[in-house]
């Protein structure tokens, strides 16, 4: 299922972050094999970290895999913001560390002024929350 997604033309953000999330997932649980088919000392993944390996099937980086994945920790509404494009990824990757009652905050802002916050405003709103 989550190779089918990567095959369509169009995905969400919030597609593409639980399919990261799962592959990743997934590649944890496999963990390092000591059969014949690999070097018991050496790392099946030759040293590359998960994220790496991702970002290099589907074509973004490192970091873009790690910040789609950061994404699913957001509450239901501000996904479907940056789904829906009223969110950009780096805003919503700082949302993403606060908790659920300060991301509902923040929906309920948006909501009452008809305006997203930008990156600048989301990085103040985690020091703030500190």
């Amino acid at each position: 299922m989550v190779e089918s997604n990567f095959q369509r033309s169009e995905i969400l953000p919030s597609e593409k972050a639980f399919a990261y999330k799962m592959r990743l997932e997934a590649m944890k649980r496999q963990g390092q094999r000591t059969d014949l088919t690999s070097n018991p000392l050496g790392r099946k993944s030759d040293g590359k970290e998960t994220a790496q390996i991702i970002g290099e099937q589907s074509g973004d980086s490192q970091t873009q895999v790690r910040r789609y994945i950061r994404l699913t920790n957001l509450v239901s509404e501000l996904l479907e913001f940056v789904d829906e494009g009223r969110i950009k990824m780096r805003p919503a990757v700082e949302l993403s560390y606060l908790d659920e009652d300060c991301q509902r905050d923040v929906v309920d802002e948006i909501d009452l002024n008809d305006a997203t916050p930008s990156h600048d405003q989301t990085i103040c709103c985690d020091i703030i929350n500190l």
